[in-house]
C-alpha cells in the first residue's frame, strides 16, 4: 500500500510540474505590437496599425488579435511551441512571402514557450510567391 500513495505521489508532482512550466509559457494579459504593414493572422488579412493579443475567454489555446478600436479583430487558434533556451524578449514573428507577412508564432521574454499561430490556407497560398524570411516585430506584454 505505502509502494502505491508513494507511486501516486510521484505521478501527482509530475503532472503538477508540467501543468506549472506550461503555465509559465502563456499570455496572462495582452502582448502589444505594431505592424507596418498589412498581415495575415490565422485566415484573416488585418492591416497596418497597433494590436493587442490576448487569450480568448473561451478556449485559452484560442487568442483573440484586435486593434485598439476593436474595428479589427479576429480569433486565431494556436499549438504551443517550445525552445531550448528561453526568449531573450517579448515579440511577434512573421513570415514574409514576397509582399505578404503571415503571423506564426508568439514568443515571451525569458520563456521557453509561446504560440504557433495556425494558418494553414493563407500561408499555403503565400507559399507560392517563394521561400519565406523571418521577420520579428518587438512587442510588450502586460
Amino acid at each position: 500500500m505505502k509502494k502505491l500513495v508513494s507511486k501516486l505521489w510521484v505521478l501527482v508532482m509530475l503532472v503538477g510540474a508540467l501543468g506549472v512550466g506550461i503555465a509559465k509559457g502563456q499570455i496572462t494579459n495582452t502582448v502589444d505590437f505594431k505592424a507596418s504593414s498589412s498581415f495575415v493572422a490565422g485566415e484573416a488579412t488585418l492591416p497596418a496599425g497597433s494590436y493587442s493579443v490576448r487569450p480568448w475567454s473561451e478556449d485559452p489555446s484560442v487568442l483573440e488579435i484586435s486593434n485598439p478600436a476593436g474595428t479589427h479583430t479576429v480569433l486565431v487558434d494556436t499549438e504551443a511551441s517550445s525552445s531550448d533556451t528561453p526568449a531573450k524578449s517579448t515579440g511577434v514573428v512573421f513570415a514574409k512571402y514576397g509582399n505578404l507577412l503571415v503571423m506564426k508564432q508568439i514568443v515571451l521574454a525569458n520563456q521557453k514557450t509561446g504560440y504557433n499561430i495556425i494558418s494553414r490556407h493563407a500561408e499555403k497560398k503565400a507559399m507560392k510567391a517563394g521561400p519565406a524570411t523571418k521577420q520579428t516585430v518587438a512587442a510588450t506584454s502586460k
